[in-house]
């Protein structure tokens, strides 16, 4: 509209020239490829828009103007070296957020998510253990399981401050549910103060969603299976959480081809195959 608005046209008068000419400048800015498809995706939005409104324009196919591209992974995953001097400096820590790390080094679960667990969520049945949460995000309660021991840290933290059950597990000061971004705070607070450093950051609550989900699936879970614990709608959203991607293809491979043999060349040794 901006761009129109300097081309002293209105949308009804819009030709398929005038978003050629826009696209055209998209094309030479910064941008990558999904930005610019997102882009054009809004202009067939907002002209569908208009005409279920009965006003009259121009019929636009946004595929003509789609770029193609891979998307890009960003590895979050927290470094091995980097949890270790966290669990290490862990008992200086502040009893909190002591436990707050656990949780989310144990589960995976969003910061939101750990600020807001009730007590009685963490429960054992038989040799089982686990923890009732619900996933504000997907709007619905779902039940995960946990390890034995983090059950009785739980049921230990909440004795001793004689936390009642349905009460918030991590209170603010008027007794309503902790906030997760002073969650964030406090964490790198205490971090910073013991030279815990993650790369170019301190720390990021949500990088260990990343660590979880790559373990898992490194351990033989399925994709669908990665998907439903962590709650996403879709698999191409838990695509993006496993990081190590090139390794785990590279082991594929090898295992593949170690259960072939008939892809052996005669004469050719194995380190040059």
């Amino acid at each position: 509209l901006k761009y129109l608005d300097g081309q002293s046209k209105k949308v009804t008068e819009l030709e398929i020239q005038d978003i050629a000419d826009y696209v055209s400048i998209l094309d030479v800015s910064d941008i990558k490829y999904s930005t610019f498809n997102r882009y054009i995706t809004h202009i067939h939005t907002f002209l569908q828009f208009l005409k279920m409104k009965n006003i009259e324009v121009l019929k636009f196919y946004p595929e003509r103007f789609f770029k193609k591209g891979f998307p890009e992974h960003n590895e979050r995953s927290v470094p091995e070296k980097t949890i270790a001097h966290l669990i290490k400096e862990l008992p200086a820590f502040p009893e909190h957020l002591q436990l707050m790390y656990l949780i989310l080094f144990c589960t995976g679960i969003r910061k939101s998510e750990v600020c807001t667990i009730k007590s009685g969520a963490f429960y054992s049945q038989g040799n089982e253990n686990w923890m009732r949460i619900y996933q504000s995000k997907m709007r619905r309660e779902k039940v995960i399981p946990v390890p034995s021991l983090l059950v009785g840290l739980v049921n230990d933290y909440e004795k001793k401050y004689g936390i009642k059950n349905g009460e918030y597990l991590f209170k603010n000061k008027k007794g309503g549910a902790f906030n997760g971004q002073t969650f964030s705070n406090q964490m790198i607070r205490e971090c910073k103060a013991r030279g815990i450093a993650c790369g170019d950051y301190i720390f990021r609550a949500h990088d260990y969603r990343h660590n979880l989900a790559t373990s898992m699936y490194g351990n033989g879970v399925s994709i669908q299976g990665v998907r439903d614990y962590l709650g996403h709608s879709s698999e191409n959203m838990t695509k993006q959480y496993i990081d190590f991607m090139p390794e785990r293809i590279v082991s594929a491979e090898d295992k593949y081809f170690s259960r072939n043999q008939s892809f052996k060349l005669k004469g050719v040794e194995d380190d040059e195959r």
